[in-house]
């Protein structure tokens, strides 16, 4: 069997933390492409967790139990959220319709810290959003309280006051105005002229002589990364037959397609296959994923892609379903010399 790339990505999440495409692709020695396809793959899997708040427009991926180690992450959020975060971090639930608008669409948006929770309360549904690690328990006792402290209170009747009426004061007379209005308005402006001192303005000696402040970067050493030997797969003659193995092979028959090595992973249902292919140039060699599914997802294409990679041939995918369009999107852009095929 080939080495399972997923032990040293794990291995490597298990001790960083929250990580981006790029730095797996720096540990295993690949391109972002490729890392980002075994990700993506093992997330399909459940291996890996996807965060919604982005660095640098990348999700970063984690395993399960390093939730809390996205607050090191926070400072990418713009400042609202940030303040909400905060504040949702503080008092640990917070109640929706108590909030303005504008609260309300940043707790939308802190999908990894904030859970909602619908609570029906006297016939009525509210919605309420809790911390990430505040356990259910706790919260639902918080729901509660806010619930009962904010019934209505009885109406006390309003008893009217009258306020009496001051006694009308005497307008005192305007005292005449001493100096003409013309003189009073001239001293004024000498005096305002006095104390406005001219604003003295400093500038450099030369500015040709100010250099920009040079940055030395030191090389980074690079680390290097010896991936472990790959096994052959087992020969044809090992693989059980099955139903599904039959309809690949009577596929593989009528496209005058050979099966030089097969490796049965799950009965009746996945194959790991090469095959030599015809082609205008003659025959190829492929590896090839075989899988008894009846929705084929762009998932499954980056994870033939990635073990294709790992084998130095060229790949190809082989189901009876149909391929979703993020699928045929995936293959027309990224993954060009890929091939799928499907059994009819």
């Amino acid at each position: 069997m080939v080495l399972d790339y997923r032990d040293t990505v794990m291995a490597f999440i298990r001790s960083k933390g929250p990580i981006l495409p790029v730095q797996i692709s720096k540990e295993v020695k690949t391109n972002i492409l490729m890392a980002s396809a075994m990700l993506s793959e093992m997330s399909s899997k459940g291996l890996v967790k996807v965060s919604h708040i982005k660095v640098g427009g990348s999700p970063l991926y984690y395993a399960p139990g390093q939730e809390a180690q996205l607050l090191q992450f926070t400072s990418h959020l713009n400042e609202k959220d940030q303040a909400t975060l905060a504040r949702l971090k503080h008092v640990t639930v917070m109640r929706d319709q108590a909030e303005d608008a504008l609260t309300r669409v940043s707790l939308r948006n802190l999908k990894d810290f904030a859970h909602p929770l619908n609570v029906t309360h006297d016939g009525t549904t509210e919605l309420f959003w809790k911390w990430s690690s505040l356990p259910d328990v706790d919260a639902s006792t918080m729901i509660k309280s806010m619930l009962t402290s904010s019934a209505p209170a009885p109406i006390q009747p309003v008893v009217p006051v009258q306020i009496p009426t001051a006694p009308p004061v005497p307008k005192a007379p305007i005292a005449a105005v001493q100096q003409p209005l013309a003189t009073s308005v001239e001293k004024r402006k000498r005096k305002r002229a006095e104390t406005i001192a001219p604003a003295q303005v400093v500038m450099p000696s030369d500015p040709r002589t100010v250099q920009p402040k040079k940055e030395v970067v030191q090389p980074v050493a690079q680390q290097t990364f010896t991936p472990a030997p790959v096994s052959p797969i087992p020969t044809h003659s090992e693989v059980v037959d099955d139903a599904f193995f039959t309809q690949l092979s009577q596929f593989c028959a009528k496209s005058n397609i050979k099966i030089l090595e097969c490796a049965l992973i799950k009965k009746k249902s996945e194959y790991d296959l090469v095959l030599e292919i015809p082609s205008a140039l003659g025959s190829m060699v492929y590896y090839a994923k075989a899988r008894n599914k009846q929705k084929v997802t762009d998932a499954d294409i980056t994870a033939a892609f990635v073990q294709g990679q790992l084998r130095k041939l060229p790949a190809a995918l082989i189901a009876p379903g149909e391929l979703n369009k993020k699928g045929y999107e995936l293959l027309a852009k990224d993954l060009r010399g890929m091939l799928y095929a499907q059994i009819r």
